[in-house]
């Protein structure tokens, strides 16, 4: 074909590769934001999730919430202070001295766990275990206050797996996970179309990968020990 040299065509092969790209992105931006569960992305399914997205948009929709004293609210500052009101109240613990109620009952609690089996609960972690949870864990979900999901951890290991390691074993050694890996978004999903009452939201919290990560370990550690935790009638609970 006259004036089409190597160059254009080198030109208009990355230009189709970074236009896959770009579309690939969207596909997985829409997939997210749909929350489907059974389509993967490929085959150019971003109209699907696109569409599922604006449904669940229209049924999460709230227009109006009920007050106590039969008002309504209906801008996005009245009904803010309508929910948290109501979830506060119902999710507050009570400032009361629980202490000597709790070791009255666990002094009574017999002890199954054998010296040997704390250990390997208590044991350090090593990259080996992190990445095999790692592996374990489902990806494609919804990102939490980091905004991450679990495939950039997959996508960029060898890169942040020292960071995440370290994290993860200071956790282990301080008792407790960093208050900034604890954070998490809090938010709410109607139970019913039309849903215009803060008792028929249900609340979720959206935990960050770390914390997740953290969670999956602990989770492969107690899995040997389960059934002497859980009693023969509660065995349906226990991962055969």
């Amino acid at each position: 074909m006259e004036g089409y040299s190597k160059d254009l065509k080198q030109t208009e092969k990355d230009f189709t590769t970074k236009l896959q790209q770009h579309e690939k992105q969207e596909e997985i931006y829409w997939k997210q934001k749909s929350r489907n569960k059974w389509l993967k992305e490929g085959d150019k399914n971003t109209k699907f999730f696109h569409q599922t997205t604006i449904h669940r948009r229209h049924f999460n929709k709230t227009a109006s919430l009920r007050k106590d004293n039969g008002d309504r609210a209906d801008n996005h500052e009245e009904m803010e202070g309508v929910l948290l009101e109501y979830f506060a109240t119902l999710l507050s613990d009570p400032e009361l001295a629980r202490e000597s109620d709790i070791n009255e009952v666990v002094a009574h609690l017999p002890k199954v766990i054998s010296p040997t089996q704390n250990e390997l609960l208590m044991k350090p972690v090593d990259l080996g275990e992190l990445e095999e949870a790692l592996n374990q864990m489902k990806q494609g979900t919804t990102p939490g206050p980091d905004r991450f999901t679990i495939n950039v951890f997959v996508q960029f290991w060898d890169l942040v797996k020292m960071d995440v390691h370290q994290i993860v074993e200071a956790s282990r050694e301080g008792g407790g996970i960093l208050k900034a890996f604890n954070a998490t978004f809090f938010t709410l999903i109607p139970k019913t179309e039309g849903a215009d009452d803060p008792s028929l939201f249900r609340p979720i919290s959206l935990y960050n990968m770390i914390y997740k990560l953290i969670t999956k370990i602990l989770d492969n550690h107690l899995k040997p020990i389960l059934p002497l935790l859980i009693s023969a009638d509660k065995s349906i609970f226990v991962e055969a």
